[in-house]
């Protein structure tokens, strides 16, 4: 009845209104859509460009920055120990001319500690992130990230094998040259590849090293932060030991069986009675048990747990002064 009443004002029938009503629809439903806007969004600004550059980067920058100010603080407490020891001792501090020797090492030293811990954390970074990434942003597994050390390590082997070697041939010539210096004769005269000659035992003793400071540090420091409570220094601590306890555990087989072949000695033929490393530590294995690849394993904790904590305080302190 209403309609009737609207259709009689307006002029049209009820079936003209709807005719009406259903071509509008049409209308509106044959209206093109709007083209997608082309203006450039803020991900491919240059600010934006700048900002994941520096993100990609700054793991590098925090590391070599950690691995500086390391050795800034073992230095100091060095010679500190020295300083107290001539005190207490009463004999006299150290001379002049050893503190000239141990500045004409310093530059080589900062730049080889800024280098390797800039590569050992940097790189250790990139791959979790990569693996992450992969994971579809889950988190990694434990053989991911032993895998992520393992490649860390080689990288980090690759940097630092040079100057250990260099440093051991400084100190047996009395420091009269710089580690600089070594390392460009070295090159100069043997060739390019000279400075990673000899040094395979100390490339994977790096490695071992890597692998067990890397792999549990990030897992044990969330465990202590959310799971037991701790604060975040707490939590840097512990997770430093355990870091430290593994990067021992890891390293220490390895050190032993070096040692056993070393200090054995040949037979009247000449001839050593281990053909290899594999078949040093099988017959190890046999004649000693398995007990025998940790012997002085709490000294060696102790050597090896002190600086690789110090380390971890120090990225950690970096990190929170960005």
């Amino acid at each position: 009845m209403v309609m009737n009443k609207l259709s009689q004002l307006s002029g049209y029938s009820i079936n003209e209104m709807e005719n009406q009503e259903m071509m509008s629809v049409l209308v509106e439903e044959e209206k093109p859509m709007k083209p997608p806007s082309t203006t450039i969004t803020s991900s491919s600004s240059p600010s934006s460009n700048s900002y994941a550059i520096w993100a990609n980067l700054k793991p590098f920058a925090y590391g070599g920055a950690a691995g500086m100010l390391q050795y800034s603080l073992a230095c100091f407490s060095h010679l500190l120990r020295l300083e107290l020891l001539a005190m207490v001792n009463k004999s006299l501090p150290p001379s002049l001319a050893y503190y000239n020797a141990w500045l004409k090492q310093l530059p080589g030293i900062l730049l080889f500690r800024a280098t390797y811990t800039s590569m050992q954390f940097g790189s250790f970074e990139t791959f979790t992130r990569k693996v992450e990434a992969g994971n579809n942003r889950m988190p990694l597994t434990l053989y991911q990230e032993a895998c992520c050390g393992l490649s860390s390590g080689a990288i980090a082997a690759s940097i630092g094998v040079p100057w250990l070697l260099a440093h051991g041939r400084v100190r047996a010539g009395g420091n009269r040259i710089s580690i600089l210096q070594d390392l460009y004769r070295k090159c100069a005269d043997e060739g390019a590849l000279a400075p990673w000659k000899g040094g395979r035992h100390h490339a994977n003793y790096t490695i071992l090293i890597n692998v067990g400071m890397l792999t549990p540090y990030n897992r044990c420091f969330n465990c202590f932060r959310e799971s037991l409570g701790l604060s975040e220094d707490g939590s840097t601590v512990g997770a430093g030991l355990v870091s430290g306890f593994f990067a021992s555990a890891c390293s220490l087989p390895y050190m032993n069986v070096c040692s056993t072949m070393m200090s054995t000695k040949p037979d009247a033929n000449g001839k050593s009675p281990y053909s290899s490393f594999l078949d040093c530590a099988i017959k190890s294995l046999k004649s000693r048990g398995p007990l025998a690849f940790f012997t002085g394993f709490s000294k060696h904790f102790l050597k090896t747990t002190s600086p690789i904590l110090i380390l971890w305080s120090c990225l950690e302190a970096v990190r929170k002064s960005k």
